[in-house]
């Protein structure tokens, strides 16, 4: 019995908080910063302010509450992708930039709220705060780069540089179809020949946009991704000298030799050897095309 009534008082906090956040983002999209007050939000959750502080410290650590509940979800928007693991780096990242950019034309509140809006000044550092990383979702992106780096897939960038740069690019795709959105939705209420702001966004389509920007994101990558293709010819070398080897196993020397390069990983090596079969193949062909057009009698 005490242990389900501490986790009902544990529930019933929780609970109370997500209120306030909910309350407080409603708020913000009503109203933006100017909105935001500890009146409001217990006007609207039906609170005393008085009840709220033993919640949050401060209007700047709801705020905080506000940017940690979208940046989990981005976060679990990442992580849902990783946990797909038959991707190679190129397409992890294509799809994360396309969730990311859903997101945020789904979210304009949320993309605001982390991207566009400074959190009220306050001395107070509450929990929320002190335990908030606002670069997590980069820090996984990191991770994924990382271990790219390791094994060769990623080539002439350090993977810090390479997280920043591609974090640059789909925050900018986000940014920019976040704008056309707004300007063509601007343009409802204001007519045209009274809207001259960014004339580039009244012409652009978001989806056409977007379109470009990812394609050519994925070329963007794949020049640093030389690595992969290599990986790939490499794979298939080796699938073609294990059955080659298959065809000579009675040549225990040359199968011993074969499992000697493999468990050393020297790429060198296996291309070289790749090469000597290559030559011994095509020096047989020439001799048996001979064979052949002797026996027929043709020059």
């Amino acid at each position: 019995m005490p242990d389900s009534f501490t986790n009902s008082k544990i529930d019933k906090r929780e609970q109370q908080i997500s209120d306030i956040i909910d309350a407080a983002i409603e708020l913000y999209a009503e109203s933006g910063m100017d909105g935001l007050s500890m009146r409001e939000i217990a006007r609207k959750t039906g609170m005393s302010a008085k009840n709220i502080y033993n919640y949050f410290q401060s209007k700047r650590e709801i705020f905080i509450g506000m940017r940690v509940k979208y940046l989990k979800s981005i976060e679990n928007l990442i992580l849902k992708i990783i946990s797909n693991n038959t991707k190679n780096i190129i397409d992890f990242i294509i799809e994360i930039a396309e969730e990311f950019i859903n997101w945020a034309s789904e979210n304009e509140e949320g993309f605001n709220i982390l991207f566009l809006s400074e959190p009220p000044n306050s001395n107070l550092i509450g929990p929320i705060e002190d335990t908030y990383e606002p670069g997590k979702p980069l820090k996984i992106i990191r991770e994924l780069i990382q271990k790219a780096y390791e094994n060769g897939i990623i080539c002439n960038i350090d993977p810090d540089s390479f997280t920043a740069y591609i974090w640059q690019y789909i925050y900018g795709i986000a940014y920019i179809e976040r704008g056309i959105t707004i300007t063509q939705n601007y343009e409802t209420i204001v007519p045209k020949d009274k809207f001259e702001k960014n004339p580039i966004y009244r012409k652009l389509d978001p989806s056409q946009y977007r379109k470009f920007a990812i394609q050519n994101l994925r070329l963007q990558i794949e020049n640093y991704c030389e690595g992969e293709i290599r990986k790939k010819e490499i794979d298939k070398i080796i699938a073609f000298i294990n059955k080659w080897i298959n065809f000579h196993e009675d040549n225990t020397e040359l199968k011993d030799y074969w499992l000697w390069i493999k468990e050393l990983n020297d790429t060198e090596k296996i291309i070289n050897f790749y090469k000597i079969i290559q030559e011994n193949i095509r020096s047989i062909e020439k001799k048996l095309d001979s064979l052949i057009r002797d026996s027929l009698g043709t020059s």
